[in-house]
């Protein structure tokens, strides 16, 4: 588990001072912070909504994947793209 401190700064609970112990009653806030902050559900690209904490995983890992991978070019579109450019000059 994090240390106390750890926490503190992490619920950014304005009353935790130094010297404060990790109460019940911070770690309440703490736990009401991060179900304040935890995504719910969201809407696919057909406007479905995701309420699945695994599927919405899966759906957030797949998203960004596709958005960072370049994709496949054909050889037929890289000479047609190579053709293009030598019509510039």
């Amino acid at each position: 588990m994090l240390e106390c401190s750890t926490l503190r700064r992490r619920s950014r609970a304005e009353w935790a001072e130094k010297g404060e112990t990790c109460s019940k009653y911070f770690f309440a806030t703490l736990k009401a912070k991060q179900l304040q902050e935890r995504m719910n559900s969201l809407r696919d690209e057909e406007d479905r909504e995701i309420r699945d904490e695994e599927t919405i995983l899966n759906y957030v890992y797949k998203y960004y994947a596709d958005l960072y991978t370049q994709p496949a070019i054909s050889a037929a579109h890289r000479q047609e793209q190579e053709e293009e450019l030598t019509l510039i000059d």
